[in-house]
Order: structure tokens, then sequence, then C-alpha cells
């Protein structure tokens, strides 16, 4: 039972830090853009188109100036949007959070 307090506990640290989702928002399109640019045909391009594929990816602009051709590629951009849409979601709720959990404190001051 301990265990589990200390969990939820953890887990509540967590979402009220906004800024740790930005911050991986941000991490995750370099490394994305490695991968793209180590591991698939992008490797073909520059290092920046990989990083600006990666960009369009994780925002899901799509463009379609660059276009996925192997299934490698294709699992790695179907992922990063994904997880773009994740992080934006988790960041939005533990914006939310904070801001409820600021109110709620001047409430009772």
């Amino acid at each position: 039972m301990q265990n589990k307090i200390k969990t939820l506990e953890l887990i509540k640290n967590i979402f009220e830090k906004p800024l740790l989702f930005v911050f991986l928002y941000i991490l995750t399109i370099p490394i994305f853009a490695i991968f793209y640019y180590c591991f698939t045909e992008l490797s073909q391009f520059e290092f920046t188109d990989s990083l600006y594929f990666s960009v369009v990816t994780i925002t899901t602009l799509g463009y379609g100036d660059i276009t996925p051709k192997i299934d490698i590629t294709k699992f790695l951009a179907s992922s990063e949007a994904i997880l773009g849409i994740v992080l934006v979601g988790l960041f939005l709720n533990s914006l939310s959070y904070t801001i409820s959990f600021r109110a709620t404190q001047k409430e009772k001051d």
C-alpha cells in the first residue's frame, strides 16, 4: 500500500511540471533526426534535412516535400507524430493542473 502511495505522489509531482514536457518535446526532435539520418534513406540528405523532417513530423504539419520510402522510416515517422501528440496533450494537462492547483491555493489563503 505504501508503494502505491509513493508511486501516485511521484506521478503527481511529474504532472506539476509542464516545462518537463516542453523539454521532452524539444529533445525528441533531434533524437528522431539522428535516427532518420543514420538508419534510413533520409541519410542521402544532409542532417539539416533530417532535422527539418523531424520538426515537420512531430508537429504533424506533413508538407510532403520529404516522404519516407522504406518501412522503418514510415514506422519512425508515425511513432514521432503520435509521440508529439501525446507530449502536447501531457503538457496541456500538466499546465491546466498547475493553474487549477494555484487557483485553489489562492482561495485557501
